[in-house]
């Protein structure tokens, strides 16, 4: 049967650059997968998830706001 995703969550570890990572967490009743892929200026040559770009966007603004 296929398999029900219960949980998603993404956070992104940057520098000023935007360099960094992006690390995604899938949860389902089967398996916990875990996907880390390399940022480079706020983005990413690898395909990301909406939720992937909102943390790297929120990420980019709250350099950009000096926090």
């Amino acid at each position: 049967g296929s398999e029900m995703c219960i949980r998603d969550s993404s956070t992104t570890l940057l520098n000023e650059k935007g360099d960094g990572v992006v690390i995604s967490s899938l949860y389902s009743r089967e398996h916990i997968s875990i996907f880390s892929k390399p940022i480079k200026k706020f983005g990413s040559e690898f395909e990301m998830s909406t939720e992937e770009k909102d943390v790297i966007k929120q990420a980019k603004e709250n350099l950009s706001q000096g926090k």
